[in-house]
């Protein structure tokens, strides 16, 4: 039987035990002013509290308190229409001089359980995009010691997940951190609960006066239930409030994307740096010609004057290959009714570029090799260019000004609807060896605020623009980011054509992340095996997308290869109806796994998209390469009195069943290295 995830009372009342302050001195924050430690925004700071009411239905508390010079202003956010808070907590110096210094900022919640003070709750965290063979994976542990997690180089996904759950016996807590920097997390057991504290893992700093300075955000949301529940009251809270908006207010739709890439760019990693503006007016001609029309053109990382893509740091178009600049690419697009996405990295620059030569005071530069991080840098030679590249020092005032000014003009200029952003290096100790003395972590703190400002801005001054999080694939996809708002396209960077590891990315992002993109390629030979796999013969291995590598990895946005065959022209015609219709309903449909997901290529994989309201959905069944069963049993979650009219949206074949008749099991029978899509509605007899 189907889960109700509709909000409750029981779960409304969840927000109390999250948000239990009642005064100004217990809202959840700590931190140390010289050799004080400092509770909440005590009375000394002589709090001043504004409450109102947005017309949305959410409740903004703002506690402000003044002492000395140093305010401290907490913000709450409260949803009444889901069991989430949040909380934000800025400092500023209102002084004219030095404040004390500020050290161990921490947001500090205590969550417990009221009716049972000796349970061990359970701790659910995950890898975040570890850039390895175990990224995405997520872990169920007890929390009977202290967990300590912090991501890797300055990228808050990278490494760890800043996405998290606690689960009690009869409700959970969904626990969330935003910070597109170093965050820190410590969470261990407190009576009958957990205690759970989070902040910029390195700060420790006075604030000169009229500067100010901001702790990652927390959201915290309670639900009751086991944890496929919370599950759910997530991703309907995220894609209600966190999706990005049309001028007019829908929220982002499914999207289509085809990239064309000259191929010489493939034989030596240059991306596009090979392209030509006729190359591009030819491609976009082609796919509508042959009624393969994306939603979007992609051009990615080489438009830019560079002899390899790694190289940025001039942002304007490469005049030999683009004579007047992207505008042609883009009114074509316009024209046809097709979204341009243009790639930027911006926060990297390369010794030599324009940029670097004409600005050197805006370039970071490492005083000393950090060799955690910079090891996959030297065990890559495709990477080794990060080695001698600048962090830009966005917190710089005049940079930010020079920056928000070029981007705004190419996005103009260019006709682009969709702006993507990469960041392709660990910024944190250019960031840490760049601190002034006796200031540690304000580089940090000054970039992430304006790196936050300039989406900000690009959004205001581009109405319709919508922003792909990059960063190394999915490196900084935390809340915060997510919020400005932006979506995760390229969520990563790893094993682009394994569909059983792509399968357990997706798992992750269909529970934590619900809108992204898959792209359907093929890694996989001709014995179903996988790169890395015992006797996999490269020589045999298929490239291009089929049906099955998009089927295998269906998401609510996606990319076609580029269709220059019969075979890929045909392809993109033939998924593009079912792939759209299954996506609206991954945007309002709860999510069911129907198998375990062990990025086996043994192994079937299923899950079924249910939207409770107009009783519809989908289920996808997978038999992977290697899997030797011939069957496979799906048992949905549906009402058990209603009957179900599904459909294979593969054969078209019908049948008819009760919501409890399928619950007991349909049985299916597909060739190994195939995939079905099997859609539903219940209707009235």
């Amino acid at each position: 039987m189907r889960t109700n995830n509709n909000i409750s009372h029981k779960d409304m009342a969840h927000i109390s035990a999250l948000s239990p302050y009642s005064d100004p001195q217990s809202i959840p924050l700590r931190f140390r002013l010289g050799n004080e430690c400092v509770q909440g925004i005590p009375e000394s700071f002589a709090p001043q509290v504004c409450r109102e009411q947005t017309s949305d239905g959410v409740i903004n508390t703002a506690v402000s308190g003044v002492r000395n010079g140093l305010r401290v202003t907490a913000k709450c956010r409260e949803y009444t229409d889901f069991p989430v808070v949040e909380w934000l907590v800025c400092f500023e110096n209102t002084g004219r001089s030095l404040t004390p210094c500020l050290s161990e900022l921490r947001l500090d919640v205590l969550i417990c359980d009221a009716e049972d003070k000796d349970f061990v709750p359970n701790f659910r965290y995950g890898k975040g995009d570890s850039g390895d063979e175990y990224c995405f994976e997520e872990y169920l542990d007890p929390l009977d010691h202290k967990f300590v997690l912090a991501p890797v180089g300055g990228r808050p996904c990278n490494g760890v997940s800043p996405y998290m759950r606690l689960l009690f016996p009869a409700w959970g807590v969904n626990i969330a951190v935003g910070w597109p920097g170093q965050w820190q997390a410590e969470i261990e057991p407190a009576q009958g609960g957990a205690r759970f504290a989070v902040g910029q893992q390195y700060l420790k700093t006075v604030l000169l006066p009229g500067e100010s300075l901001r702790l990652p955000r927390l959201t915290l949301m309670g639900f009751v239930g086991a944890e496929e529940r919370g599950v759910n009251v997530w991703r309907r809270w995220y894609l209600k409030y966190m999706l990005p908006r049309s001028v007019s207010g829908t929220p982002l739709q499914p999207y289509s994307f085809i990239c064309r890439k000259d191929p010489r760019g493939e034989e030596d990693n240059g991306e596009h740096v090979f392209d030509t503006i006729e190359f591009h007016l030819e491609g976009v001609s082609h796919v509508v010609g042959r009624n393969c029309k994306p939603d979007g053109w992609w051009l990615d990382a080489g438009w830019y004057q560079c002899d390899n893509w790694r190289d940025v740091g001039s942002h304007y178009p490469d005049r030999r290959r683009f004579p007047d600049g992207l505008q042609p690419l883009g009114k074509l697009c316009a024209d046809n009714g097709i979204d341009f996405l243009l790639w930027f990295e911006y926060g990297r620059c390369r010794p030599g570029t324009e940029l670097a030569e004409k600005h050197p005071e805006w370039m970071l530069s490492r005083r000393r090799p950090d060799l955690a991080s910079d090891l996959q840098y030297v065990e890559n030679k495709n990477m080794r260019y990060l080695m001698d590249s600048y962090v830009v020092d966005l917190g710089n005032e005049d940079c930010f000004q020079w920056m928000l000014k070029r981007l705004d003009a190419v996005i103009k200029e260019s006709g682009v609807s969709i702006f993507r952003e990469d960041l392709n290096i660990d910024p944190l100790m250019f960031w840490l060896d760049n601190d002034e003395s006796g200031r540690m972590g304000m580089k940090e703190n000054r970039y992430c605020v304006n790196f936050l400002r300039l989406w900000q801005e690009l959004l205001q001054r581009n109405p319709g623009l919508w922003i792909d999080s990059c960063a190394s694939g999915g490196r900084r996809n935390d809340l915060e980011t997510l919020r400005s708002p932006a979506v995760p396209l390229h969520y990563t960077d790893m094993y682009y054509g394994h569909h059983p590891k792509k399968q357990v990315q997706q798992k992750y992002m269909f529970s934590w992340i619900p809108y992204f993109m898959s792209r359907g390629i093929n890694w996989d030979d001709a014995q179903g095996l996988y790169p890395g796999e015992a006797g996999y013969d490269e020589r045999s291995c298929r490239t291009g997308g089929d049906m099955f590598s998009h089927l295998a990895v269906l998401s609510p946005a996606i990319s076609y290869e580029y269709p220059d065959s019969e075979e890929l022209v045909s392809v993109v015609q033939n998924i593009r109806p079912i792939w759209r219709q299954a996506a609206h309903l991954m945007l309002t449909g709860d999510y069911y796994p129907l198998t375990e997901c062990r990025a086996s290529s043994a192994d079937w994989y299923a899950y079924q998209m249910d939207e409770p309201e107009s009783k519809k959905g989908f289920m996808v069944a997978v038999r992977n390469t290697r899997a030797e069963t011939d069957e496979f049993v799906l048992r949905p979650r549906l009402e058990d009195k209603l009957l179900y009219r599904f459909e294979n949206a593969l054969t078209g074949e019908q049948f008819e069943l009760t919501g409890e008749e399928a619950g007991r099991g349909i049985t299916i029978s597909l060739d190994k290295r195939s995939a079905t899509v099997i859609f539903y509605e219940a209707y009235d007899v």
